[in-house]
């Protein structure tokens, strides 16, 4: 349930996640779940630049990380994801836009 105040985009974003969450706590090591990586490519993406950061991933999301355990195809392909966000958060590289980050 969304609490007072909070924006419909907001609720939307809540209930998408929420269904993320209840497939990684339903079965995270079963090939036969129907959804696949591009299915969560939008929250996964999110919750990177929260571990770019500096959020740890295991108190963020600890079902996220019991998944990715399962499947190291995906705790590497986050692993690039969240060193290239925290390149550009600190300057090291270029952002796609081609500005630099502000660290």
């Amino acid at each position: 349930m969304s609490e007072p105040g909070t924006s419909t985009t907001q609720r939307g974003v809540d209930e998408q996640l929420a269904s993320f969450f209840n497939y990684l706590l339903t079965d995270p090591c079963n090939n036969s779940v129907d959804m696949d990586c591009c299915d969560c490519c939008e929250h996964t993406s999110m919750i990177a630049e929260q571990v770019a950061n500096g959020r740890p991933l295991r108190e963020l999301m600890p079902e996220l990380a019991k998944h990715m355990h399962c499947y190291t195809c995906v705790q590497e392909e986050f692993q690039a994801l969240t060193a290239i966000l925290a390149a550009e958060q600190s300057g090291l590289i270029e952002s796609v836009d081609g500005t630099l980050g502000t660290g």
